[in-house]
């Protein structure tokens, strides 16, 4: 099993007892818990999925960015500084069935942990639009350490 991608199921095994998901406070993020989980599962499908079906990497990628390295190292993406892509934005409204969702999101992400050694050879690089060109790996440390950033969110507001 992926250490970081088992890691990653440990912090949102915890996520799926919560009784509040449309829960708010403004003075911790303007998105609500649902949105929270709904943000960690849209960036970590898409990383998964990139990461296990592509060939190859970015045919420009980015050398390694700085704070990239920072944040790699230290497992910690400060609050308030970085913006989703328009792609991994949240839904304005809460989704009702976002427990559900992680709850299967947990049950892939398991099974991807279990199966994705072979892909992890495969050379390539992806972009990352703020640390630049990421490995596979590289990018699967990042699901973990996104992941943690917004349990820690959704810690502070419940």
């Amino acid at each position: 099993m992926h250490r970081d991608l088992a890691a990653t199921c440990a912090i949102l095994r915890p996520l799926l007892q919560l009784s509040d998901p449309d829960r708010t406070d403004p003075t911790v993020s303007h998105w609500s818990i649902a949105q929270h989980l709904e943000h960690i599962i849209q960036v970590n499908q898409a990383i998964c999925a990139r990461n296990i079906s592509a060939s190859s990497g970015d045919l420009a990628p980015q050398p390694l960015r700085f704070v990239a390295r920072i944040v790699m190292v230290t497992k910690f993406i400060p609050r308030g500084r970085g913006t989703a892509p328009a792609a991994m934005l949240p839904q304005a409204v809460s989704d009702p069935d976002i427990l559900a969702k992680l709850g299967a999101h947990l049950s892939a992400l398991e099974a991807q942990a279990e199966a994705i050694g072979s892909s992890l050879s495969r050379p390539g690089r992806f972009n990352h639009p703020v640390f630049g060109g990421l490995d596979r790996r590289g990018w699967l440390r990042f699901v973990r350490i996104h992941t943690l950033h917004h349990a820690k969110i959704i810690r502070d507001i419940r």
